[in-house]
């Protein structure tokens, strides 16, 4: 069996590992972090020379190796600030230290093409594993057995790890269809789209409409744009005139907005205030981050004290990367964040960047950046990044290993 076969087949157990295998309900959770924390010290010890090379040349490897650097470094002071054991912290780290997965990837350096069947088998094993689990509302089968299963959005809402490569998988076809202008790629975009709508997570469902209609839209004739968006327009009124998921959530937004007018502050932006500018102590936490929380330490039931109070670090991802990674994390994903928008990519790769471009907008409301165990973001913008630093070609301090 050739190396790239064995990658990709590693990337995929990998990957399944970190989202705990849709979380099979009846299967100890405890199992199945020690499956994956098992997966990630394979991946690591096959990954760790990738981390000293210095990188000319390259756009996404140095500041990947900041963030992780920054993930590493606040397991210290959130020993000597907050009183955590290392150990704790350590184990409340792990979900986060699934970027490792970049390095891997940067350390084989497998082709594109291999990494798209990737994408493909765990776009379609998700929406396999999600439809079931739709099927059988409201028993779980699949996702977290501690959150209620509601259909208070017009239908049954509930998690199943795993949806970002479903978001991926999409802006995929996207890509496809501006590069092959082929009409059965916009037939596949429309039922991921459809998939993604189930969903009813308004945050997902709007940003994914916005970053594939501006890449559908920039670079057409004017009056197609103008028909295009004609269309569109009538869609969407029919949409939430007639589709009880689109009224529901429209008449969330209503009465969140209702409440802000009435002088009731949206609790993330209380949030962000909090997580921004009260929660880090000192200047060492403020450059260094307090590190992960974990509910068995005092640091961690402060946490969930806030949570309970309504206060979420996973709803205003920006101020979570701060609170926990510091400056030197958030500046490491703002960076990021800067190059994927001036990169220039061939249409056929163009996913990888609507991926993240989707990713920056959805963090600013959700913890989308640091989230693997819940949607799997973090090994989707690892596959993401590795593509485009694939496409930017200019890699040439990473040993290429191709058989």
């Amino acid at each position: 069996m050739r190396i790239r076969h064995i990658v990709i087949i590693f990337s995929l157990l990998f990957c399944w590992a970190a989202l705990y295998f849709y979380a099979p309900v009846g299967v100890d959770i405890s199992t199945l972090r020690v499956i994956y924390s098992i997966l990630l010290t394979i991946t690591t010890l096959l990954s760790w020379q990738t981390l000293f090379y210095k990188g000319h040349n390259t756009l996404y490897y140095n500041p990947m190796r900041w963030l992780l650097f920054a993930m590493l470094f606040s397991i210290i002071p959130a020993a000597v600030t907050w009183g955590q054991p290392v150990s704790l912290t350590l184990r409340a780290t792990l979900p986060f230290l699934a970027y490792i997965y970049f390095f891997f990837l940067y350390r084989y350096q497998p082709e594109i093409k291999d990494l798209e069947k990737v994408i493909w088998v765990l776009c379609i094993v998700y929406i396999c594993v999600y439809l079931y689990s739709l099927y059988m509302a409201p028993t779980f089968v699949f996702g977290d057995v501690g959150k209620d299963i509601n259909d208070n959005r017009g239908f049954f809402r509930f998690s199943v790890p795993g949806p970002a490569f479903l978001h991926l998988g999409f802006f995929l076809t996207i890509a496809k269809y501006i590069d092959q202008k082929k009409t059965k790629w916009i037939v596949f975009s429309a039922l991921l789209f459809l998939t993604i709508i189930l969903h009813v997570t308004r945050q997902y469902i709007f940003w994914a409409f916005v970053v594939s209609f501006f890449f559908l839209t920039v670079n057409m004739k004017l009056w197609k744009r103008i028909v295009f968006i004609v269309f569109v327009a009538a869609l969407l009124v029919y949409a939430f005139q007639n589709v009880p998921i689109f009224q529901r959530l429209s008449q969330l937004t209503e009465k969140q907005y209702a409440r802000s007018q009435n002088h009731r502050e949206d609790v993330r932006v209380t949030s962000y205030r909090l997580f921004l500018f009260q929660f880090s102590p000192d200047v060492f936490t403020t450059v260094f981050g307090n590190g992960a929380p974990h509910v068995d330490s005092s640091y961690g039931r402060l946490v969930t004290n806030l949570k309970d109070k309504g206060l979420y670090m996973s709803d205003v991802g920006y101020a979570q990367i701060y609170a926990l990674f510091g400056i030197i994390g958030l500046a490491s994903f703002i960076g990021i964040c800067y190059r994927v928008l001036r990169q220039k990519v061939p249409d056929k790769y163009l996913y990888a960047k609507m991926y993240i471009i989707y990713a920056m907008f959805s963090t600013f409301l959700t913890g989308y950046f640091l989230n693997v165990d819940v949607n799997g973001a973090i090994l989707a913008i690892s596959v993401a990044l590795y593509i485009l630093e694939r496409v930017n070609g200019q890699s040439r301090t990473v040993r290429i290993i191709t058989e």
